[in-house]
């Protein structure tokens, strides 16, 4: 559990971009959890490959969660 909360702070820090040809689709982007202060400043959004996140962590130990689907056609 402790890697997936570094794995959060990633995304939020550097967009998540999948680099593939264009039978890669991403979708069901929804925010499933915030713990702390954290909040999500604007909804997360999809723009081809890439999902753009706007949030603000103000304490150590703050998290927002995302899930999303990935297909490869």
């Amino acid at each position: 559990m402790k890697y997936i909360k570094y794995l959060f702070l990633l995304l939020l820090l550097f967009p998540l971009t999948v680099f593939a040809e264009d039978s890669i689709t991403i979708s069901n982007l929804t925010l499933v959890n915030k713990e702390g202060l954290a909040v999500e400043l604007n909804p997360a959004t999809i723009n081809g490959t890439t999902i753009s996140l706007d949030t603000k962590m103000y304490e150590v130990g703050d998290s927002i969660e995302y899930q999303f689907t990935i297909e490869n056609n």
